[in-house]
């Protein structure tokens, strides 16, 4: 069987298309409806299809444990919907920002609709990895910022853990093998509270969230990124290099910057 969070992952892109293209045939069918109705709509279509969203991850949760025989954890732990007046707000300010037209208000709203749509998803996983004690992992969408490239590179972690590295077993360590820059010795830390990966997430971004219950469900790309952070932002000697995120964020333009010159 597929990997049911690859499945997953496809499901959300396509949730957040036809999310958006439902808003862009509503305002196109009336264009001149008021601020009150452009709002309303927005929260409507984010609550109609941030469901779907919802109902997609609770799926994958349940068929990937069930495909590890992991099916005595505690149960999935849906998501809160999105709260109404964010969504209005956001809704308000597209319109502030359009003119007062609601046709380029809902061109403005497609990226924060998104992120709407695909944060009920995001919240399950995390919600339901923090119940059960199972590890959490951010997939880099394509094209991801450093940002997302950062966050994703600290691998499988544990919502509760302070100290985010990949971890081998139930040690919750940094992985013996880094064929980047093998002689690093720290790895990422962030202020612990809750919810604190959850929600770092932005407009049009397309990363997704996934359970890991062994440590073969890594991803590939998250492997690889972690060994890149290493290699970026540790010296020879393992150890830390002054201002991490920026080195991380310069190596990621360049490397960017190099990639968009081979194709001039």
């Amino acid at each position: 069987m597929a990997d049911p969070w690859l499945t997953h992952a496809r499901h959300l892109d396509s949730t957040a298309v036809l999310a958006t293209q439902a808003l862009f045939k509503a305002v196109d069918a009336n264009p001149t409806m008021a601020p009150e109705e452009f709002q309303a709509l927005v929260a409507a279509i984010t609550q109609r299809y941030g469901t779907v969203a919802m109902s997609s991850a609770l799926w994958a949760l349940d068929t990937g444990r069930a495909l590890a025989d992991l099916t005595d954890l505690p149960a999935p732990v849906p998501a809160e919907a999105v709260n109404v007046a964010q969504v209005t707000n956001s809704a308000s300010w597209a319109l502030n920002k359009a003119d007062g037209s609601t046709v380029a208000a809902a061109r403005v709203m497609a990226g924060p609709l998104g992120r709407f749509i695909r944060q009920p998803a995001r919240d399950t996983v995390w919600n339901s990895t923090a119940a059960a004690g199972t590890r959490y992992a951010r997939v880099p969408g394509p094209g991801a910022c450093s940002f997302c490239l950062m966050l994703a590179s600290r691998g499988a972690v544990y919502t509760k853990d302070t100290v985010l590295t990949v971890s081998a077993g139930n040690s919750r360590t940094r992985r013996e093998t880094h064929t980047r820059n093998p002689n690093a010795t720290g790895g990422h830390t962030y202020s612990s509270g809750p919810m604190a990966d959850g929600y770092k997430y932005h407009d049009n971004c397309s990363c997704t969230a996934r359970e890991v219950l062994r440590d073969s469900d890594v991803p590939k790309i998250i492997n690889d990124l972690q060994d890149e952070w290493y290699e970026v932002t540790y010296d020879a000697s393992g150890h830390m290099r002054p201002n991490q995120k920026h080195a991380w964020d310069q190596h990621w333009k360049t490397k960017r910057d190099e990639a968009g010159e081979a194709f001039h």
